[in-house]
């Protein structure tokens, strides 16, 4: 073979390679825009008990923006999971002194996990600080209001109320909200652990279709090398 078309080869190897390493780095970030939790969502009121004897500890409160949602994850230390009772009001109230709680939002989500440890029976070191929403979301704040009688309070400020998700998942162990908003064509892709949005998919398939071209240029090179 010529050193023309072993160059050609080459070229053609590295650009194979390239595609290939460019299906896994769109792969890896449609998998960002998922949604943890299924369903559409609700404004109504809902609880669940705590699962286990052992009492949790809150260990890191974060918010994040995603493709058609806001997700606030509640991280936490302890055998189980703790349970919860979430609800929306316009005038949210310390369980602790009665007092407003001021958060930044017409509305707040107040999110109450359940069979939590006092701080000096903690499993870890509590969470105790506020956190701010994320740039472009719709979650504008999360407070913490403190553990009151074994419940760990936080409000999420919004200016509206939106559906949002609640469920517990695992590795780490942590109780995430979903605030829906503003859903893209073909909806949310949703699914325990994983999967694509529909322009993930669309991405990644399209440069899955240009690694197959870049392999079929090469053995044609290599037949009439």
């Amino acid at each position: 073979m010529s050193g023309r078309g072993q160059r050609s080869i080459r070229t053609t190897v590295a650009s194979v390679v390239a595609l290939a390493m460019l299906v896994a780095s769109a792969t890896s970030s449609a998998a960002q825009d998922v949604a943890l939790l299924s369903g559409d969502g609700t404004t109504e009121p809902s609880q669940a008990e705590s699962v286990g004897d052992d009492l949790k500890t809150v260990v890191d409160v974060e918010a994040e923006r995603f493709d058609g949602f806001d997700r606030v994850t509640f991280t936490y230390a302890g055998d189980g999971q703790p349970g919860w009772f979430v609800l929306y009001e316009d005038e949210p109230m310390s369980d602790g002194s009665g007092l407003p709680i001021d958060v930044d939002g017409d509305v707040g989500l107040r999110v109450v996990l359940t069979g939590i440890a006092l701080p000096p029976d903690a499993t870890a070191v509590t969470f105790e600080d506020d956190v701010a929403g994320p740039d472009g979301g719709i979650v504008n704040e999360v407070v913490n209001d403190g553990i009151f009688e074994g419940h760990h309070t936080f409000v999420i400020g919004l200016d509206d109320e939106v559906p949002y998700r609640i469920g517990v998942v695992d590795d780490p162990s942590r109780v995430v909200v979903e605030l829906v908003h503003d859903v893209p064509a073909g909806g949310v892709a949703t699914g325990q652990g994983g999967g694509l949005t529909q322009n993930g998919w669309v991405f990644a398939l399209s440069a899955v279709g240009l690694v197959l071209l870049g392999a079929a240029a090469l053995t044609w090179r290599r037949r009439i090398g």
